[in-house]
């Protein structure tokens, strides 16, 4: 079904021979800018179907989003887990090395009070 043109061409083939065209001339004028204007105009039909192109896009790309949305969710939980593994092992080392600290307290200790009872005993003894 050809398509209305949205200006009227008896008028345009009129105007253009009023203004000094010939017939001939106004009509092959007329023929070429309804031509231009068909060419370019959207249809009812292209304009639904841009419509659910969009609509279909719109869909995909919130199946898209939803996906990469609960990817990152499980990313970030895993990131967590990470996380609290590291802490974990963390603190274990921490513990450990504040046995060693302990121990290298007592061990000190326990050399400075044989150095002071030499020391006694060799001065006061």
């Amino acid at each position: 079904m050809p398509q209305a043109l949205p200006f009227d061409t008896h008028s345009a083939v009129k105007r253009l021979v009023e203004a000094g065209f010939t017939e001939k001339q106004a009509e092959t004028q007329t023929e070429l800018m309804a031509l231009a204007i068909s060419e370019n105009i959207a249809t009812k039909q292209d304009i639904k179907d841009v419509r659910n192109d969009i609509k279909d896009l719109d869909v995909s790309l919130r199946q898209d989003i939803n996906g990469l949305e609960l990817s990152a969710k499980q990313d970030i939980k895993d990131v967590r887990n990470d996380i609290n593994n590291l802490e974990s092992r963390f603190e274990i080392k921490f513990t450990k090395i504040h046995g060693e600290i302990t121990l290298l307290k007592w061990m000190l200790g326990i050399v400075i009070a044989g150095i002071a009872s030499l020391v006694v005993k060799t001065f006061f003894v």
